[in-house]
């Protein structure tokens, strides 16, 4: 179920890596099965090759791709909210490619973020997040965000254009679809209302049309 949740960014959830690689064919995560090292033209070449189960093969084309781990905050209390690339890429502003200069390294322990990331510390945004089902019933601590807003103002536009039906469940707009539901301040509804930042183990995340990864 989307919501919107206006809220600033306190911190970057390190514990996380804030990149993995994907297929150039399908864009799903890869995972690295060789670095040989080959002389070529009397010149040392290391090569890499990954295993993309989604193609059910060796890749050697990848591209780097955002998954970044925000922990957020507003009125109500604070929560942890997931941004992979199509979504990161509207707010980081530099590419994941552009920051790893290059690299086709696997994320390491303890690495520093870059700058262009945990500048995004103390920004506030409003971010269209996917309520579901393990996050009403408290089993799941981490929020999908499906798209971030960086113009506030649009707050009030979105929340103009929609039909509110006191007899209906939930937000519904003027062609009688489901809209998203608003959630900042004290608004939240009881059964979406903003979890701890207590953080616990996420694996196969996904987003509808977005690349899923799992903690390194």
């Amino acid at each position: 179920e989307p919501c919107r949740v206006v809220a600033t960014i306190c911190d970057i959830d390190t514990d996380w890596g804030w990149y993995y690689f994907g297929c150039q064919d399908c864009n799903k995560k890869v995972f690295p099965e060789s670095k040989t090292v080959r002389r070529v033209n009397g010149k040392d070449v290391l090569t890499y090759s990954w295993w993309c189960e989604k193609c059910n093969q060796l890749v050697y084309s990848v591209s780097p791709k955002f998954k970044i781990h925000l922990l957020v905050k507003d009125d109500t209390g604070e929560s942890s909210f997931m941004l992979l690339d199509s979504i990161a890429t509207g707010i980081v502003p530099q590419s994941a490619e552009y920051l790893l200069d290059g690299s086709l390294d696997e994320p390491e322990e303890n690495a520093e973020f870059p700058d262009a990331i945990t500048s995004l510390i103390r920004q506030t945004f409003m971010f269209g997040v996917y309520i579901e089902k393990d996050n009403a019933t408290g089993g799941g601590v981490c929020y999908k965000v499906g798209k971030v807003w960086k113009d506030l103002s649009m707050l009030k536009v979105l929340t103009r254009e929609e039909s509110v039906s006191a007899h209906t469940q939930g937000t519904i707009n003027s062609s009688g679809s489901e809209a998203p539901l608003l959630l900042h301040d004290s608004e939240c509804n009881e059964s979406a209302s903003t979890p701890s930042s207590k953080r616990k183990s996420e694996e196969n995340i996904e987003v509808p049309n977005i690349t899923s990864t799992s903690k390194k």
